[in-house]
């Protein structure tokens, strides 16, 4: 087992007992080093002006994406779909459509498909800087919550390691309500069917 601070869990190590916790163990690791070791992935900080012009950004480019819809679950899944291995069957399509051929039908939506495949072929840069953008917001986010678990898992095991009985027991019982799930599952023997 890896610990929070990076460390390789050993039987030798300060606070390690049997059916103790990593909290515990955290906690005398922190006393004895006397340091407080997280992890700190990133710093910062998002201001209400920011956070409105990020707001107002996101509205600027869906203002700017003409005839943009919202599809459904379902539609996404029955939709043909054009992806990187169309585009050469696309272009040949545009040449033939280009040269307006006379069996071509008068009924056929020659515009609209030349218009749909502009519009398809210009949206690609675009789609992959947004999703740049919104992989690293994601990370940045991820990376925000995991520096604050790390640091929260430490204060809930220096706060265990106080002792029972002081002001801390209402706050520890609601804070270790979060992990009270997961030894449920863990400690839960799983049901036999009755035949």
């Amino acid at each position: 087992m890896v610990l929070p601070n990076g460390q390789k869990l050993r039987f030798d190590m300060p606070g390690v007992r049997f059916g103790g916790t990593v909290e515990e163990v955290m906690a005398a690791l922190n006393a004895q080093n006397n340091t407080m070791s997280t992890q700190n992935l990133v710093s910062g900080t998002l201001t209400d002006a920011q956070k409105t012009a990020i707001q107002g950004a996101v509205q600027t480019i869906l203002a700017n994406l003409p005839g943009a819809v919202d599809l459904s679950v379902q539609q996404r899944h029955d939709l043909v779909k054009a992806g990187d291995k169309s585009i050469a069957f696309l272009n040949r399509c545009r040449d033939l459509a280009n040269q307006n051929p006379p069996w071509l039908p008068t009924t056929y939506p020659r515009q609209e498909f030349l218009n749909d495949l502009g519009y398809f072929e210009a949206l690609g840069p675009e789609e992959t800087l947004l999703r740049q953008a919104l992989e690293k917001v994601s990370d940045t986010r991820l990376a925000a919550g995991s520096d604050a678990m790390v640091a929260g898992l430490i204060l809930y095991g220096i706060a265990k390691a106080a002792g029972q009985g002081s002001a801390l027991d209402d706050a520890l019982a609601q804070m270790g309500g979060r992990f009270a799930h997961a030894a449920k599952a863990k400690t839960t023997p799983a049901s036999k069917p009755t035949p």
